[in-house]
Order: C-alpha cells, then sequence, then structure tokens
C-alpha cells in the first residue's frame, strides 16, 4: 500500500485514518504516480471565502489523507461509512502559498480557479511537499523539450528501483532525502 508507506515515511500515519488511507489508494486511476502523501488537518474553502489562519483551530477542517500524483492533487476522508473527495489536477493549480509559526506548525493553501485546500501541517513535511508540488507544478507549465531532470522525475525512478527490488527502503528513504535537501 503505498499511500501508507508515505504517511509512515513522514510521520503523519495514525491508526485512525486506515479508512481513509484504503479509499484513498482506491481512487488512484491507471498509470497514476503517487508522488507524495501525507495525513493532515484539511479545509476546503472557496476561493471568495474568508479565511483566517489559526494553526491550532481546527474549526471546519477534516483530518484525512492528501495524495499528490503525477496529475493531481486529492483530498480523501473516511469515517464511519461517511467520504469525503476532492480533487484539482495539477493544471489548474494557480498557485500556493504557506505560512508558520515559531512552533513548527505550518500551514498551505493551494489554489486552484474556483477553492483551495487550506492544510495544517509540520514544517518538515511542508518542506518535502511544497518540493514535490513545485517541481511537478514547474514541469507542467513547461513545453515537452524541457530536458532537465526535476524533483517528480527522480522520485518516480527512485520508487520504480525500490518497487523493483534494486534498493531496499532504507535506501531510498536516503536517495528521496539528498534530493530534497538540495
Amino acid at each position: 500500500m503505498i499511500i501508507e508507506e508515505f504517511l509512515r515515511n513522514n510521520k503523519t500515519y495514525t491508526p485512525f485514518v486506515k479508512g481513509s488511507i484504503k479509499k484513498a489508494q482506491e481512487a488512484l486511476i491507471n498509470e497514476e504516480i503517487v508522488l507524495y502523501a501525507l495525513n493532515a488537518n484539511v479545509a476546503m474553502v472557496p476561493i471568495n471565502g474568508n479565511l483566517e489562519i489559526n494553526h491550532l483551530n481546527i474549526k471546519n477542517k477534516q483530518n484525512g489523507i492528501i495524495v499528490l500524483t503525477n496529475n493531481r492533487i486529492f483530498y480523501c476522508n473516511s469515517v464511519l461509512g461517511k467520504e469525503t473527495f476532492k480533487q484539482f489536477l495539477i493544471k489548474d493549480i494557480t498557485s500556493f502559498d504557506d505560512i508558520s509559526n515559531i512552533l513548527g506548525l505550518s500551514t498551505l493553501r493551494i489554489y486552484s480557479l474556483t477553492e483551495m485546500f487550506v492544510i495544517d501541517l509540520n514544517k518538515k513535511v511542508l518542506k518535502e511537499f511544497k518540493e514535490v508540488l513545485n517541481s511537478i507544478k514547474a514541469n507542467s507549465n513547461n513545453n515537452p523539450v524541457y530536458q532537465h531532470k526535476n524533483i517528480a522525475d527522480e522520485l518516480i525512478k527512485y520508487k520504480e528501483l525500490l518497487d523493483s527490488g534494486a534498493i531496499n527502503k532504507d535506501e531510498f528513504e536516503e536517495l528521496k532525502k539528498k534530493l530534497l535537501d538540495k
């Protein structure tokens, strides 16, 4: 289960999200590659909505799984038979920004044309997530002659090596860390 592996690696896994992980895994489309996944408190807010950023206030936020793939970003929550699912295609993301406080808590806002995801997470996970999002967004905005390897391409390559057994989980994590620390 690839999504659960990401959550365990970035230390956002809890046993309470098993249903959400299962639904997120089922939501993956053939040929779609998971580049990052995390468990976080998330709000979906209309762009014209009034958003007050307060890291300690979880009002209007649900805990669930955020998955970033090569094509889209989606949120999935499944608790006691009630499901929430929302997605943006990468090409529809207009911008994103973040704010952090001295306690290490951060809020990432990802904007589409009509709505935004507001995601609460820690600074370390924020840095990793933004690196992957920046890379995939930059690649989607470039023309086909784009020739430089980017972070998303490298992560895909490393994941394929892990899946084939050419490298182990520790080697994968070390390669990923080196790539994201560049």
